[in-house]
């Protein structure tokens, strides 16, 4: 995902622009947890044709959903992350990266931690 997208999903999901609404599954029962929730954002899209100097409109929707048992799979992962990393043995200098032209030095610590080191000047 390119130009302004990213940083467009990142305000609509921090200030839904549209009502957030619960996904339930096609056979579950209202009175049941959902499984998700998400929102609608519908666009208008136009295009100029070049060939032909006429212009061509339509619609389209995007969907924003968050599925609560994949967040829940995510927050176990990386608490075992964080788990596996506190029990590690000391810490051992693992990588080293310089990226050229940057303004720090990246190190990876036992696989597990990454230290950004500034660079003087």
């Amino acid at each position: 995902m390119s130009g302004h997208r990213p940083q467009l999903l990142r305000d609509w999901v921090f200030n839904a622009p549209t009502p957030i609404t619960d996904i339930l599954l096609p056979n579950q029962e209202s009175s049941e947890a959902p499984v998700g929730e998400g929102f609608e954002v519908p666009l208008g899209s136009l295009w100029l044709d070049p060939d032909n100097g006429q212009w061509h409109r339509w619609s389209k929707r995007w969907l924003v959903i968050r599925s609560h048992a994949l967040a829940q799979r995510q927050i176990k992962g990386l608490e075992q992350y964080v788990v596996n990393c506190k029990s590690s043995k000391p810490l051992w200098l693992v990588c080293m990266m310089v990226i050229p032209g940057a303004r720090h030095l990246v190190l990876l610590l036992n696989d597990c931690w990454q230290l950004f080191v500034a660079l003087p000047g």
